[in-house]
């Protein structure tokens, strides 16, 4: 028992030594000098802002906000004095182009062609006519390969006529001619060759009757003389007595009428018989200024009396749509025609692709972006800008607010980029970088500042090799 004892007595001195040390120690690190607590009260070393510098292309870009509108919009209607029939075909729907030489409809089974041109078709054109209108169809004609360029004469002639023949055969239809036109009205030919004939038989007949005056009148000078101081008679054709001088006379003056009116009948018979050919109704064609068109919307329906429907079977958006917006002030330099432009439709997510067509003058906002009272009207202030698409934009884009991203320029392939902020001016002018190395040392690396595009700037090292990619540059 006395040996436990003096264990436990050796035991608890040895405790109480250890933590008299430990407090001690404990102490000791608490209590610090003022040099300790002035150099732990200074803020840490901070390492320098790097950013690597990288290689990509760069482009500069101008986004804005712009709306697709249409160009002028064309009613085709069948015109015709002889208006009549019923719808049998429609070929094209809404949001379909339709190009020079294109149907548009069917009526009594007859095509609706559409051709380029100013002037609006007025008149059946057939053999002999001449004017803009032929002009019109010529041109069109040789431009779909149907007639030879030196036959834009203006005048509906054999070589017109042989064309047209082509055209519509080619089409899969058989040219009227004359006599399909004017089928319903009688012939003029016909017409023409009885009034010929009724001018001859009267000329025949006056002849006649001049000839029977002149043998009367020769007969009874010669039974005068026979019969000497018999008086002369005065009296009129016709009565069974001799005709007077003034009867012969007024005879002759209608012989020769009659002869007149035989030859207007005779020219009027050759006119009409030179007219006879192919020909191209009024009621199958329609001039439309700009070509191809877009289909905007389909008026009216197969089985559809054309009269009822006022001859109206569709509406063409001619020309291609084109994109207006408005470039706000500070933001337009650079801009200029002929630079390439994306066109964002983000509601159905597809682009299209065009180029800068105009840029206008600085314009308040109010004002209209165009001519035509159905033009945008500009809400911002700013630079009107036009955008016209590669392709013409089908009728759905119609309306529509669309994203245009204009390219302003871009580098000819990759370049050496890093953050304009990472570029700095040395007291002689020359710009430079200052690159880091692992090791913490810093070097200057003189370059030279190329395109600059949202904080990026190209960059190219004075001296080659002395920057690449990877390299870290000071930000900060």
């Amino acid at each position: 028992m006395g040996i436990v004892k003096r264990d436990r007595v050796l035991l608890t001195v040895a405790l109480s030594a250890l933590a008299v040390s430990l407090g001690g120690h404990i102490a000791g690190l608490a209590i610090r000098s003022p040099a300790q607590q002035l150099a732990s009260s200074r803020p840490p070393t901070q390492a320098p802002l790097t950013e690597p510098v990288a290689i990509r292309d760069l482009t500069s870009s101008l986004v804005v906000r712009g709306t697709v509108v249409e160009s002028d919009t064309v009613v085709v209607k069948v015109q015709s004095e002889r208006l009549r029939g019923i719808v049998t075909r429609l070929p094209v729907e809404a949001g379909e182009s339709v190009a020079s030489g294109g149907v548009v409809a069917g009526v009594a089974g007859r095509p609706l062609f559409v051709l380029p041109g100013t002037v609006p078709a007025y008149r059946d054109i057939v053999p002999g006519d001449e004017g803009v209108d032929v002009r019109q169809v010529q041109k069109a004609l040789v431009d779909l390969g149907h007639l030879d360029g030196e036959g834009e004469t203006g005048s509906f002639d054999v070589s017109t006529q042989r064309s047209v023949r082509e055209f519509y055969r080619s089409a899969g239809y058989k040219a009227w001619t004359t006599e399909d036109l004017l089928a319903e009205t009688g012939s003029f030919i016909e017409a023409a060759e009885a009034t010929v004939t009724s001018a001859e038989r009267k000329l025949v007949s006056d002849r006649a009757t001049l000839s029977a005056m002149i043998e009367a009148r020769v007969e009874s000078k010669l039974e005068g003389e026979a019969t000497a101081g018999a008086p002369e008679s005065d009296s009129t054709p016709g009565s069974g007595a001799t005709a007077s001088a003034a009867d012969i006379a007024q005879m002759r003056q209608q012989v020769r009428y009659s002869k007149a009116d035989l030859a207007e009948a005779e020219a009027a018979l050759a006119a009409v018989q030179s007219a006879a050919g192919v020909c191209l109704p009024l009621a199958e064609i329609v001039f439309v200024a700009k070509l191809p068109a877009i289909v905007r919307e389909v008026t009216s329906a197969v089985g559809d009396d054309i009269v009822a429907a006022g001859g109206q079977v569709a509406t063409l958006i001619t020309g291609v749509p084109r994109i207006q917006a408005v470039v706000p002030q500070g933001s337009q330099g650079g801009l200029r025609a002929g630079l390439r432009v994306r066109v964002d439709d983000d509601v159905n997510a597809r682009e299209a692709g065009g180029t800068v067509g105009e840029v206008g003058v600085f314009r308040p906002a109010g004002s209209s972006l165009g001519e035509s009272a159905e033009d945008v009207v500009q809400q911002l202030s700013g630079y009107p800008l036009v955008v016209d698409t590669d392709a013409p934009l089908d009728v759905s884009w119609s309306g529509l607010d669309v994203r245009v991203t204009v390219t302003l320029g871009s580098t000819d392939g990759p370049v050496l980029v890093v953050p304009l902020i990472a570029v700095h001016d040395g007291a002689d002018g020359v710009q430079s970088v200052t690159v880091s190395a692992d090791e913490g040392s810093m070097r200057e690396v003189a370059v030279h500042v190329g395109m600059v595009v949202d904080g990026t700037a190209e960059v190219a090292p004075e001296v080659p090799g002395t920057l690449d990619v990877g390299d870290k540059v000071m930000v900060g």
